[in-house]
């Protein structure tokens, strides 16, 4: 019997300082691991952010394009539509913003009598607040410019913001206006932008 505890005795075993190595080993993976889940759960927030903007902004000029000659309102005997609003002086800024929204402000949902209140009060306000869209910060600003081009030449008659000199504008354009929209969103405290720039008419 006594024989048999000195074989024991010299069958080596794990010692503390082996058991610790082997937990700090797992243990750094385990962070490496978290880590990069916690990465990847950011960067899908993150496209998912930018894809819905994508579709809002896209949702801002369908609307402008499609209801651009809706009936706002009278100014004494002259029909003011819904373009005509956006580049009217009361309403856009010395920035050219037409029509502006800080994310971060409460939005009303009751319906309004036309189409351009109910589209920029209402819709679009709604649909970029952050019920849909993260706000940030101060700088996550959804805004749409509108700028009005006509041809400088002699005989065009039209009275515009942005005069352009070619006479390949004049050609093409003739005595018409032309009106470009600008549609941006601004996410992540303004470190992400979403532009789209379009012809409204």
């Amino acid at each position: 019997m006594s024989g048999s505890g000195d074989k024991f005795s010299k069958i080596s075993g794990v010692t503390l300082l082996e058991a610790l190595m082997a937990t700090a080993v797992v243990a750094i993976g385990f962070i490496a691991v978290f880590q990069m889940v916690n990465y990847s759960v950011q960067s899908i927030d993150s496209s998912s952010e930018r894809t819905k903007a994508n579709y809002l902004v896209s949702m801002v000029a369908e609307d402008l394009i499609s209801d651009k000659n809706s009936f706002s309102r009278k100014d004494g005997n002259k029909n003011i539509y819904f373009k005509d609003e956006l580049i009217d002086g009361k309403v856009r800024d010395s920035d050219f913003k037409s029509w502006k929204f800080d994310c971060s402000k409460t939005v009303a949902s009751e319906k309004k009598e036309t189409a351009y209140a109910n589209k920029t009060e209402v819709k679009w306000k709604n649909r970029l607040s952050k019920k849909r869209l993260k706000c940030r910060g101060d700088k996550d600003l959804r805004f749409l410019k509108v700028f009005d081009i006509c041809s400088e030449k002699p005989l065009s008659k039209k009275d515009c913001k942005f005069k352009n000199k070619t006479d390949v504008f004049y050609e093409n354009s003739g005595d018409s206006l032309l009106l470009i929209g600008k549609m941006q969103v601004q996410m992540n405290n303004g470190k992400i932008k979403k532009s789209l720039y379009f012809q409204i008419d």
